[in-house]
């Protein structure tokens, strides 16, 4: 249950919100005038596009680059179409252990959208042909 908090004297109180322009009159946002908003478009609204990068392990338990370095990357996934382990690595080779992340068979990992890396991506594999879905945005 929600704490009741008293106001001193019955006072409570109240802020008035308003929008304009520099240097103009404020108009006090209301029923009759709702506060303006602006839809943004383009890669400002979150708009993506998606390059494929989708492959297989070329070479048993050798790392490869799954994405180059890309200081614009806002995010990337990559869901292991095999029956083994994949593991991935954004601070260097990718290695089958820490501090490489494991994506299990079946398994899709997306990178959080706070913490998008724009270093290259390894991925590593045990097996050659184990195959990947892979998305870079």
């Amino acid at each position: 249950m929600a704490a009741v908090i008293g106001a001193p004297g019955g006072f409570v109180p109240q802020v008035a919100v308003g929008y304009g322009t520099a240097g103009g009159e404020a108009v006090a946002v209301d029923a009759t005038h709702p506060l303006p908003v602006a839809i943004a478009s383009g890669a400002a609204a979150g708009a993506a596009t998606y390059l494929d990068r989708s492959g297989g392990i070329a070479a048993a338990g050798q790392a490869q680059q799954l994405v180059a370095a890309n200081a614009a990357r806002r995010g990337f996934f990559i869901q292991n179409l095999s029956a083994g382990d994949l593991w991935l690595n954004s601070t260097g080779a990718a290695s089958a252990g820490a501090p490489s992340i494991k994506v299990a068979a079946g398994q899709l990992y997306e990178s959080p959208a706070h913490g998008v890396p724009a270093t290259a991506i390894s991925v590593l594999g045990a097996t050659a042909g184990q195959s990947f879905a892979a998305r870079e945005w």
